[in-house]
């Protein structure tokens, strides 16, 4: 996979962080987005969707619609994940995982998915896909990896 870049070599940084660009977005615009939060001693990479796209149709629709392209959409994340945390140097303590409109609702089906896998989720304009949200409300999930009670 291609990941796009910015922000100090690996092993040189102190955090990482997971950029997730919107529909017929580019990776790219979420380097610039990242260079200019420039902060010091963060590595960014970015994956690129497929054709521009994560899924093809709107997050609010039937989870089933999108969960074939999800399940790449995860794929993606999981290998841009095992490559900031720079042979296990970096914990989720030092992750942060972003997204923008698509890539938001994609940030958070992975955080979701792997609980504590990071310490921040920024979601800039997204949601939770599709329309019915109880199957994370019934699952247990705590975003800190914590068993519920």
């Amino acid at each position: 996979m291609n990941l796009a870049e910015t922000g100090p070599p690996r092993g040189d940084a102190r955090r990482a962080g997971l950029l997730l660009h919107g529909r017929e977005r580019l990776p790219e615009e979420m380097l610039d987005i990242a260079d200019r939060l420039a902060i010091d001693g963060f590595r960014w990479v970015a994956p690129a969707a497929d054709g521009g796209t994560w899924y093809p149709f709107r997050f609010t629709d039937a989870f089933a619609v999108n969960e074939p392209f999800i399940v790449e959409a995860m794929d993606a994340c999981d290998a841009a994940i095992t490559e900031l945390t720079d042979g296990g140097r970096l914990t989720p303590a030092h992750l942060a995982i972003v997204g923008f409109s698509q890539g938001a609702c994609i940030a958070s089906e992975y955080v979701l998915r792997h609980p504590g896998c990071c310490s921040v989720l920024v979601m800039f304009t997204g949601g939770l896909i599709g329309y019915d949200i109880r199957r994370w409300l019934v699952s247990g999930v705590r975003l800190d990896g914590c068993a519920c009670s």
